[in-house]
């Protein structure tokens, strides 16, 4: 398949120390302000959900395009380059950003963390001609977040990618779910494959993450959507068509560094599920995909070929 994969490229500093875990509280991760806190490695990836994303679906044998903007700085040269060794097509990348966007990722040993994100401008993607024209050259479009991408203007893209035959896979961002199904609906019209974890479908319905039954009810029918994806936790993950549903178990992973685990579920369920066709084996690779990729350090070091 062809596929044009929209959303960010970035830089993934990660800082792995036991103080995270001292600091840690009900939960929550707790720094005094005017303190100081040493840590005892330092690590520098690659990251951004449409990087991750792109990078897996080659590494299982698709044609991909990525449209992102990648600045033309010391760590924008570097998101670029690996880029092009994984042999993305980058024809539409966008060169026009000052600052690279960064993540700042506290991690402790039990591999649990808090993301720092800067975004810089890399939202602000322009809908030139050459984009426009290209769309029909593409057999899906795969939208990961860029959620301070105006709504109107990211829509005038999915909508035209529709009207060019195009099939729409959507992974949004938590902050977008958070505003409801009605104003969720102009995307869902659009969708053919929905990604979203238990705690965003909460949201979109209004709902306290454990009173929804994933195994009762069908969230393909619920939201309109031919194929739904619902990720939860450890617990697994599910998938809703219309006249299919059923629960991918949960594989025991190691947990060294959750980053990235989730781009790792999507891309690795579309890549399987366009080549196979069955959703059962696309799951299941899905589920392999996120932990390979827990299992090591960085968003985009653990992620499995399937040539």
């Amino acid at each position: 398949m062809k596929i044009l994969v929209i959303g960010s490229a970035t830089i993934d500093l990660i800082f792995r120390g036991s103080i995270f875990r001292q600091r840690r509280l009900k939960n929550r991760l707790s720094l005094a302000y005017g303190g100081k806190y040493t840590v005892e490695e330092l690590y520098q990836f690659f990251g951004g959900g449409a990087a991750n994303a792109s990078i897996s679906l080659k590494r299982q044998g698709h044609e991909v395009w990525l449209w992102a903007k990648i600045a033309t700085d010391t760590f924008g040269k570097m998101i670029y380059q690996n880029l092009h060794q994984e042999k993305v097509n980058l024809e539409l990348v966008d060169r026009q950003l000052e600052k690279s966007p960064l993540s700042a990722i506290l991690l402790d040993e039990e591999g649990y963390r808090t993301i720092i994100n800067y975004r810089s401008s890399a939202d602000q993607l322009n809908f030139t001609k050459k984009v426009a024209k290209m769309l029909g050259n593409f057999d899906w479009l795969a939208l990961f977040s860029l959620p301070y991408w105006p709504k109107k203007e990211k829509l005038a893209v999915l909508r035209r990618a529709k009207a060019s035959g195009l099939k729409i896979f959507l992974s949004l961002h938590g902050n977008e779910y958070r505003k409801g199904l009605k104003w969720l609906k102009d995307y869902f019209s659009l969708c053919d494959i929905l990604d979203l974890n238990i705690y965003e479908l909460a949201t979109v319905l209004k709902k306290k993450p454990e009173v929804i039954e994933p195994a009762k009810e069908n969230f393909a029918k619920i939201l309109g959507i031919p194929i739904v994806l619902v990720t939860h936790d450890q617990k697994g993950s599910y998938f809703y068509s219309p006249t299919l549903s059923f629960w991918q178990s949960p594989l025991k992973a190691k947990r060294v560094d959750t980053t990235g685990a989730g781009d790792a579920f999507s891309a690795g369920f579309l890549g399987k599920y366009l080549k196979t066709g069955n959703p059962k084996k696309a799951m299941a690779f899905a589920a392999q995909n996120a932990k390979a990729e827990i299992e090591v350090l960085g968003a985009q070091t653990g992620l499995l070929y399937d040539q």
